[in-house]
């Protein structure tokens, strides 16, 4: 997940120090009062954008959800099962929120290729050692056709598992459905009905999801996410110029979040323990986009706290996406031989908390590496 939502380092200082120069020194010579604002001058010139940090916070949140989502846990822990209704769209609804309008198809694809595509082989070649030697551990059969050609179908048809493929980074689905999310938000920025397409896919995508959901007819991981995401991804999207998102007032801020949170509650409550299907389903949807904007008003709290931690681990959030896995597992089986424990492992909601800071601490300095040695990992031309 990338946007373009930053500036040029300490640029604010240097203008800042350029404004006091420049009017000192025309004071000084003319001996007159200068009114000139030169800071907003430079930003004009020069196309600076001041940061929005709440989108970093947001950025660091949901991926931090993402690693917490993926640790195993006791499937009935309401915080587990609260987190995982909600934390993949919000993840693409920031994708969507950052994600330009754009219409140049060629230019598109070459933006795709480099942001996207690149990373998903990436982390998917440095998944592999780690992905055969848990194959080897753990199944019998150990072929050719099962070790090379299975996983590379499966990398292929985005992390597809079947009788002739198999997944290998799994979490990498998100790279491949968001590549086709941003073909189909394009696709529909060309025609002057955009908005209506895009209230059409959306419509669609939520009559299969609850089909799907109902009747389970589909079994592959990238088109389920896909249809149940998509409507949040083109939410974020549609919502990029709001003025509600852009409100800088922190007890308007405060004040949403806490609605938000409440209303979040209470729509998950119905979602647990209500077994009408359609109520069920209704709530579901309820709880992602009251939880969402929980998540982004909390962030607009947080905007005017600066860490140079958080603004790296918003750069590198397909970082995080690409390796957690690999860490967990890792996590996993040393815990498992250490305890002599027979069957897989499950965490206290705490504890898995501290892991999943944990795997973000591991990560940190990877992404340090990859930003200045190896930007492609970050979905960046080197």
């Amino acid at each position: 997940m990338r946007g373009n939502h930053k500036n040029h380092g300490g640029s604010s200082y240097c203008v800042d120090i350029l404004y006091t120069f420049f009017c000192h020194i025309s004071c000084k010579e003319k001996n007159i009062q200068i009114f000139i604002d030169f800071s907003t001058f430079i930003r004009t010139f020069v196309g600076m954008k001041e940061r929005k940090n709440w989108i970093d916070w947001a950025k660091f949140i949901a991926i931090t959800m993402v690693v917490f989502g993926h640790i195993p846990e006791n499937p009935h822990s309401t915080l587990f099962v609260y987190i995982w209704v909600f934390h993949m769209p919000l993840f693409f609804f920031i994708s969507g929120y950052l994600a330009k309008r754009r219409t140049d198809t060629i230019n598109n694809i070459k933006r795709h290729w480099n942001s996207l595509i690149i990373p998903y082989l990436l982390y998917n070649i440095i998944f592999y050692p780690y992905w055969l030697i848990r194959f080897i551990l753990e199944n019998n059969e150990v072929t050719i056709y099962n070790i090379v050609f299975k996983p590379l179908m499966g990398i292929l048809l985005g992390q597809a598992n079947s009788h002739f493929s198999s997944t290998v980074n799994l979490v990498t689905w998100f790279l491949a459905g968001l590549l086709i999310m941003r073909i189909l938000v394009n696709l529909c920025n060309k025609y002057k009905y955009n908005i209506l397409l895009m209230t059409i896919i959306c419509f669609v995508s939520i009559v299969i999801n609850v089909y799907d959901e109902r009747y389970d007819i589909i079994h592959i991981l990238l088109l389920k996410g896909l249809l149940s995401c998509i409507p949040f991804y083109i939410l974020g999207h549609l919502l990029q110029n709001n003025h509600h998102l852009s409100n800088k007032s922190i007890i308007w801020s405060a004040l949403i979040s806490i609605v938000m949170f409440a209303l979040s509650l209470l729509f998950f409550s119905i979602y647990k323990t209500d077994y009408n299907f359609t109520t069920k389903m209704t709530c579901w949807y309820f709880t992602c986009i009251s939880s969402i904007f929980f998540i982004l008003f909390l962030c607009k709290i947080l905007n005017n706290v600066h860490h140079r931690v958080i603004i790296t681990f918003s750069e590198g959030t397909i970082v995080i996406m690409g390796l957690h896995w690999m860490f967990i597992g890792t996590i996993n089986y040393i815990l498992q031989i250490m305890l002599s424990l027979n069957e897989g492992i499950g965490y206290n909601w705490y504890v898995a908390v501290f892991l999943s800071l944990l795997i973000d601490a591991f990560i940190y300095p990877i992404i340090l590496f990859f930003q200045s040695k190896i930007p492609w990992m970050l979905g960046k031309r080197g």
